[in-house]
């Protein structure tokens, strides 16, 4: 019997949609864990096929605001250590940073709007990433940043940011930036934080309008890059149960 895929999810606005589309594609099905809703967080990471960190408005380096961080950061650890596959994003990332031996921290200032994310030459052969172009539009949103745990190989950068995504092993990454973000989550976000959307470019009107036009190529890049996790999420379950 296959084994769900666990996805943490820390707002309710910012969910894996499409990512639980392409696990359920190849036969993962998942469990939604939402920090809101007051539950302990799972602790046998051995019950998953995957883990999926979603991101959120919490910072990875405290517990303010923020209780079940310490048990995430376990949960994190314990998956990579047991070989199970595990994808961050944003505050997912930065979690998976500090738990792994890196560091989360504040950055130097919000980071927030479709800005360029350039592949350095590493992702040229990335199980996930190889194949995108080399500068794409994503949507970022944070003003927190990590230091990646030791012997990651670095993945992308931005100008504001020079650590946009990270693997560790073959099994592990994460990414700063919102790869899942397409079309109405933008919209989604500028409405109910306002404050935030006005560091972007062109301001919550920019994201908006953004939103309406959208980037070429976003929902193929998302779906590529998902597909081929959930490909591997597949493949190592396939090799791990009997």
């Amino acid at each position: 019997m296959t084994r769900p895929a666990l996805v943490v999810q820390h707002d309710h606005d910012e969910v894996a949609g499409p990512l639980r589309a392409a696990l359920e594609s190849v036969g993962v099905p998942s469990d939604v864990w939402v920090m809101l809703d007051g539950v302990p967080v799972p602790d046998d990471a051995a019950a998953f096929s995957a883990v999926v960190m979603m991101g959120g408005l919490q910072a990875a380096y405290s517990d303010l605001r923020f209780p079940t961080r310490r048990a995430e950061l376990e949960l994190i650890e314990h998956t990579v250590d047991a070989g199970i596959p595990i994808l961050g994003l944003c505050l997912g990332a930065q979690l998976m940073a500090h738990a792994l031996g890196g560091e989360a921290m504040k950055g130097h200032g919000p980071e927030v709007g479709w800005v360029p994310v350039r592949l350095l030459s590493s992702a040229h052969d990335d199980p996930l990433l190889s194949g995108l172009p080399d500068e794409f539009a994503a949507l970022q949103w944070h003003g927190d940043t990590y230091r990646p745990p030791p012997g990651a190989v670095l993945l992308a950068e931005s100008d504001a940011y020079p650590n946009q995504g990270f693997r560790l092993g073959d099994r592990a990454w994460g990414l700063q930036f919102h790869l899942e973000a397409v079309e109405t989550i933008a919209q989604t976000w500028a409405d109910s934080d306002p404050v935030s959307a006005g560091f972007a470019p062109g301001g919550a009107d920019g994201l908006r309008f953004a939103n309406r036009v959208s980037y070429p190529g976003s929902a193929e890049r998302r779906d590529a890059v998902f597909a081929r996790f959930a490909a591997l999420v597949a493949a190592n379950e396939a090799q791990s149960v009997p």
